[in-house]
């Protein structure tokens, strides 16, 4: 990508772990100076019926699907209400 003039950074973080996605979209503006999008595209779901009562799959899932989603925007919000723009 950066040959064709793009710019790209990589992060891992583990969507569970608020202090993770706070790195993640902090360094993400840094190295480019703001956050106009974020997109909170990870998630999974159990496949096993209900009636197996995974809980503990249960568990994971509401922890990436929902609190993950809820710590990015936590984390970009602020960003965004100070450069007032952002999605």
């Amino acid at each position: 990508m950066s040959g064709q003039g793009a710019r790209a950074l990589a992060f891992a973080a583990d969507v569970t772990v608020r202090e993770q996605v706070e790195r993640l979209v902090d360094g993400a503006v840094q190295g480019f100076g703001r956050i106009d999008v974020m997109i909170n595209n990870a998630g999974l779901m159990s496949l096993a019926p209900l009636e197996r009562r995974k809980v503990d799959e249960w568990d994971r899932m509401i922890d990436v699907n929902l609190k993950g989603v809820l710590y990015g925007v936590a984390a970009a919000l602020p960003h965004m209400q100070r450069q007032m723009s952002g999605r």
